[in-house]
């Protein structure tokens, strides 16, 4: 049976609970592993999640997401980011079908 296609107002309604939900669990994994930023990007390198609201929706800065995004690699740079010069992790976030969806950044 196929699933019944939701409206419009219903779709965005989750994404907006969902981004909620999950910029709440990334707080707390931030603050549990010490380290000085997570946020998490989409395929076009915007701000999906970020400790700094105002954030959110904007370009993700330091201009190396190619190779979680383009090559679906896991790497460790340093780089000029948001918060200034640091050690940032970076790893691609696959679907079900392992196709790269977003990218989710680590700084130290």
């Amino acid at each position: 049976m196929k699933a019944p296609r939701l409206k419009i107002s219903t779709r965005l309604t989750l994404l907006v609970s969902l981004l909620i939900l999950t910029q709440a669990i990334v707080a707390d994994l931030r603050l549990a592993t010490d380290a000085s930023l997570i946020s998490i990007g989409d395929m076009d390198g915007i701000r999906l999640v970020h400790p700094k609201p105002e954030r959110i929706g904007k370009p993700m800065v330091g201009g190396d997401n190619y190779r979680a995004l383009e090559l679906g690699e896991s790497y460790i740079s340093k780089a000029v980011g948001s918060l200034g010069e640091s050690i940032q992790g970076k790893t691609p976030v696959f679907n079900d079908q392992g196709k790269t969806i977003s990218n989710q950044l680590v700084e130290c």
